[in-house]
């Protein structure tokens, strides 16, 4: 199974009213990949360090996804268990903003996976670097890398 993603153009006036946000919105945001009920995610026309990437906005106060991302992220980063997912690269101060490392199309999903991964729907992981990531765990509870192990994925279909 391959995950389709959305290709569309941004509308620029309509998600980003104002001058000054419309021009750095053309500027620097590609195609809107995707979003969910918290999210907009964007290809990065500038990524950082010449790495793919994209840029996650987040506009539903209270969700937290986006730091709860990054937490995550900074918890498995350097250890065993980072391998399973995209890389974060930045936040902004408020969290509104997160930079994460472009994934490309799935080919194919993991038969098991570490046992924090719980939201195991094919639409948040893609490839990065060869091998299958999560690019969206913006909800899923702290990690604690201690006390994981390797389960069998149960895959769900897609809402």
């Amino acid at each position: 199974m391959t995950i389709r993603r959305p290709e569309a153009k941004i509308d620029m006036k309509a998600t980003f009213p104002g001058i000054v946000a419309g021009d750095f919105a053309d500027l620097m945001l590609g195609v809107r990949l995707g979003g969910g009920i918290a999210r907009d995610v964007y290809e990065l026309n500038f990524p950082p360090k010449g790495m793919a990437s994209v840029i996650k906005f987040e506009d539903v106060a209270g969700s937290f996804q986006n730091i709860i991302e990054w937490e995550a992220w900074q918890n498995v980063c350097d250890t065993k268990w980072e391998k399973w997912f995209a890389p974060c690269c930045q936040i902004s101060r408020a969290g509104c903003v997160l930079v994460q490392r472009k994934t490309t199309t799935l080919q194919k999903l993991p038969k098991r996976v570490p046992s924090f991964l719980k939201d195991l729907k094919e639409s948040n992981w893609g490839e990065y670097e060869g091998r299958p990531v999560c690019h969206d765990y913006g909800t899923m509870a702290p990690i604690s890398v201690e006390a994981v192990k390797m389960v069998k994925a149960v895959w769900r279909d897609d809402d």
